[in-house]
């Protein structure tokens, strides 16, 4: 089964590799992005009682305006994964990231649709 979150694309600034006077920085947007991701999993997890399948396998899609606004995957994954790790409690070097493509739609605002697998919770509800 897989538990979707949907999120805002905020563009290009969703990287962890921003360079600046000889270090790395994440830039506060972007730690504002992956907060909210980390909250959304923590809610939706609390409200289904859902169980993390493992390894962590992540689905990812969107909904961007044109084929230039479209992610480098490479960042979105490092962020997705620094996002979610302390969620987890598990390395992100351990996920594991499914592309499953995206869509292009200038009527709707650009979107990431993140599937996270998780096992089947099935309620037995007696009478």
């Amino acid at each position: 089964m897989i538990a979707e979150i949907s999120i805002d694309y905020i563009g290009s600034c969703l990287s962890v590799n921003h360079y600046k006077v000889g270090k790395y920085y994440t830039r506060p947007e972007t730690k504002q992005w992956m907060k909210l991701l980390h909250y959304k999993w923590i809610v939706l997890q609390d409200k289904h009682k859902l169980t993390l399948k493992l390894p962590p396998t992540i689905h990812l899609s969107g909904i961007f305006k044109d084929k230039r606004s479209c992610p480098d995957l490479h960042n979105l994954h490092k962020t997705i994964g620094d996002a979610l790790e302390p969620a987890f409690g598990i390395n992100d070097r351990e996920f594991r990231f499914i592309d499953e493509g995206y869509t292009i739609d200038k009527s709707k605002d650009p979107m990431l649709i993140i599937g996270i697998e998780v096992e089947n919770n099935v309620c037995h509800n007696s009478p």
